[in-house]
């Protein structure tokens, strides 16, 4: 089929998305990657690739809500993990297939999971998305949007169409109120430690995650103050792989039955993502009532 013009071909892009039910769509040039390894870079899975079409999807807030006050997981574990995560394939799937029918090429990179856990490849939907311009990274370096917050998943579809780029979002969304900090019952997340990247000139700031310390709270290593039932004692320094490797198979076969169950990669915190997404939701409703207010 011959190729359709670039414009038309973005929006058709985006308004298919929403129909399949994304409640956000954007699209980032590969020129905002530039500073991504080359093995997690949209040119190692398309080398002439040109653009990245990102999809993202509300989680309700009522599964976060139960997450934060530390009632449950596993409703997020099904839903937000599983249920979305399959909606989201399925609409990078139809996109993909859609570009490639308009004479393109396409490859739609799935949401979340599975993940390399040696992270030999797979790229970063959250960095896609502010490449995207739908928002920023927190203090968590998780995704934050104006429409949503933190209440969204992502996927990405990787395509060698010159689409129309969205720009980047320019003003602030977190506060730094270090909800998330406080939070986190492995001390991954530092208050007072920052990271920066570029994109088209500008320079963004997340804040500092310290990864390994991430995976002992979210992969289920640790009990306190987290859902899980495996309790390892936190090691001081980094464990290497192979000790990494040696923990997340000595997990409590309880444990290691509901990640069956489920049937994605398991979070058994989230406690980060999910006070941050309370928050903001609130925050935001208290500007809107304080506008109306204004309005009377």
């Amino acid at each position: 089929m011959a190729v359709t013009s670039i414009t038309r071909l973005t929006r058709e892009i985006k308004e298919l998305a929403r129909d399949k039910g994304a409640d956000l769509v954007g699209i980032a040039p590969v020129s905002r990657f530039q500073e991504a390894p080359e093995n997690r870079h949209p040119r190692f899975y398309i080398p002439q690739a040109q653009s990245v079409v990102v999809v993202a999807m509300r989680v309700p807030l009522g599964i976060l809500r139960s997450v934060a006050k530390g009632k449950e997981v596993y409703t997020y574990q099904g839903y937000a993990l599983k249920t979305i995560n399959a909606e989201l394939d399925m609409i990078a799937f139809q996109l993909a297939n859609f570009i490639e029918r308009h004479g393109y090429e396409a490859c739609p990179i799935p949401a979340n999971a599975p993940r390399d856990p040696l992270f030999r490849w797979g790229i970063s939907h959250r960095h896609a998305a502010v490449a995207a311009g739908m928002g920023e990274l927190g203090q968590h370096q998780l995704l934050l949007t104006p429409e949503l917050g933190g209440k969204q998943k992502l996927v990405s579809i990787i395509t060698d169409a010159p689409l129309e780029p969205d720009p980047l979002v320019k003003h602030q969304i977190c506060d730094h109120c270090n909800m998330c900090v406080n939070i986190c019952p492995t001390q991954a997340i530092a208050a007072d430690r920052f990271d920066t990247f570029h994109m088209d000139g500008m320079e963004l700031t997340t804040g500092h995650l310290t990864k390994w310390r991430c995976i002992f709270g979210c992969g289920g290593l640790v009990s306190k103050g987290t859902f899980a039932m495996t309790e390892f004692t936190l090691p001081e320094s980094r464990p290497s792989t192979e000790e990494m490797f040696s923990y997340l198979a000595r997990k409590h076969p309880a444990q290691a039955y509901l990640e069956r169950e489920v049937g994605a990669q398991p979070a058994w915190c989230a406690k980060c993502y999910a006070v941050c997404a309370v928050r903001l939701d609130k925050k935001k409703d208290d500007k809107s009532l304080s506008s109306e207010e204004k309005d009377k």
